[in-house]
């Protein structure tokens, strides 16, 4: 052995030994060297960094053998990321052929976040001739051409939970290696399936997962990491409010703009804490993800049920619209003008035609209703949320029947929604009890309102398309002037 190898083998070892060192001389220090930067490791990715080399070493040492790894459930801009990658560079580097699949819910998420993450900090580092990245492939260059990019590698896997369980776990069982380093990126949008899948695979002593998160879903197998399964895992929760890289003036924001620390946007995104869902919550935020962009079968003969909830105070309006139960995005539109709220409404009713067009009467919605029916006629519908419901013995008034008529969807997983955060959020708040006569209510809108930090329209224009059943919808519209040259008409021509 030459004093060149002599010295890259005392490097490894000290590395393998000391994985801040390595993190600290090898990546960061270069990176900042060539760009200006001030990158540094956090207090919480020290801590993450520690445990994760920690673990790696009892286990070639023959200890924890009963732990499956690290799960870092995080706020967000923590750097969980980042230091994911200085991991996956650190066991890459020290330790030979190694086995690295790195697993989310869509290659996109693992293409632009972690195989990018992975660029940025390779290209100004000191083992970057160690290494080739390729689109799919993260491998060492510097062994035999029979192991190059074959068992020196990590790669990625796309497992996205819309898929069938087959899809899921096409090319991730039955991977086995002496170090096998299994991640996985938003771990709590991972199917239980797959995690199953990968422990299997962990048949030898330095075989682990390193699981990141935030912490999107109040249940699943990523969260019971950090609650009935932690005994088996180093489980680290990083609160936004901790770290010294985050954004203080967003945190300041959500807490503002969603009603406070106790809120859901303000415990996942910030405190790195799962949703809140009790016995009254109406739709369960794990319901409300799984209906987000959800695949599901709708036909041209099924009526456009669209509703119209009135801005007012500066709020904005919106305009929901579903065919089946597949739910298009909604349209909103700001203005404290009556008359310019109606010309947009109706000018949408032209352009798209829904069979039934439903509006809040509520508030400025009356006289807004009315001028649009005296316009487009029968497909308009006064919606009154107050009014008796069809259903008197079970509901309180018309908005418990809407809202529960709604939940149902939710509950038999047959809704596709859109994925507005502002939806997501005024959903996840929805709560209902019941009277002293045992119907049901829902809460209170000014309670509502206060608790998520402003009103909830699009919730309420989502559960409008609930007000009645499609059975009921019969009239499909075709405006008067389609025959007339559109060009000296408008809507409110009639």
């Amino acid at each position: 052995m030459n004093k060149g190898q002599e010295e890259y083998k005392k490097l490894v070892l000290r590395c393998r030994n000391d994985i801040l060192f390595f993190v600290n001389n090898l990546i960061i220090d270069p990176y900042n060297n060539a760009t200006g930067s001030n990158f540094f490791i956090t207090t919480q990715q020290k801590e993450g960094l520690l445990e994760f080399q920690n673990l790696v070493l009892d286990k070639i040492a023959g200890k924890r053998h009963d732990i499956l790894g690290v799960s870092i459930m995080a706020g967000r801009g923590c750097g969980k990321d980042t230091v994911t990658v200085w991991i996956l560079m650190w066991y890459m580097f020290c330790f030979p052929f190694p086995k690295i699949p790195c697993v989310s819910v869509s290659a996109d998420q693992l293409n632009k976040v972690l195989w990018s993450e992975i660029s940025k900090w390779l290209t100004h580092s000191k083992v970057k001739n160690n290494f080739v990245l390729q689109s799919d492939k993260f491998f060492r260059k510097d062994v035999k051409d029979d192991s190059r990019g074959k068992r020196w590698f990590a790669f990625t896997k796309a497992a996205n939970p819309k898929l069938s369980p087959d899809e899921q776990i096409e090319s991730l069982a039955g991977i086995h290696e002496d170090y096998l380093l299994q991640i996985l990126d938003e771990a709590s949008g991972i199917a239980d399936l797959v995690f199953h899948t990968l422990e299997k695979n962990m048949t030898q002593d330095c075989n682990l997962m390193w699981l990141i998160f935030n912490p999107m879903h109040a249940k699943g197998y990523a969260v019971d990491t950090q609650y009935k399964n932690k005994h088996r895992w180093v489980a680290l929760r990083w609160n936004s409010e901790d770290s010294e890289i985050t954004n203080k003036t967003e945190h300041k924001r959500i807490e503002e703009d969603y009603g406070g620390k106790q809120s859901n946007p303000y415990r996942m995104n910030v405190l790195g804490l799962p949703p809140l869902f009790t016995e009254e919550t109406l739709i369960n935020w794990d319901w409300v993800l799984d209906a987000i962009d959800k695949d599901i079968t709708i036909t041209s003969n099924m009526p456009l049920v669209s509703s119209l909830d009135c801005g007012a105070g500066g709020d904005n309006s919106i305009i929901a619209s579903r065919r089946g139960n597949k739910v298009l995005p909604f349209k909103k539109y700001s203005t404290s003008d009556p008359r310019d709220l109606e010309n947009w409404a109706g000018s949408w009713i032209d352009v798209n035609s829904p069979d039934t067009f439903r509006v809040d009467t509520i508030g400025i919605g009356w006289a807004v209703a009315g001028n649009i029916e005296e316009k487009k006629g029968a497909i308009v519908e006064t919606c009154d949320s107050r009014r008796s419901p069809d259903n008197d013995e079970m509901f309180v008034n018309k908005r418990a029947e809407m809202f529960w008529n709604l939940r149902d969807q939710f509950l038999k997983g047959v809704i596709s929604i859109p994925d507005d955060p502002d939806l997501k959020n005024q959903l996840a708040a929805l709560k209902y009890d019941t009277d002293k006569n045992g119907k049901i209510f829902i809460m209170d809108k000014k309670v509502l309102k206060k608790e998520i930090g402003g009103s909830p329209n699009e919730a309420d224009a989502l559960a409008m398309l609930y007000y009645e059943p499609d059975s009921k919808v019969s009239r499909k519209y075709v405006p008067a002037y389609m025959t007339q040259s559109q060009t000296t008409r408008t809507w409110m021509s009639g």
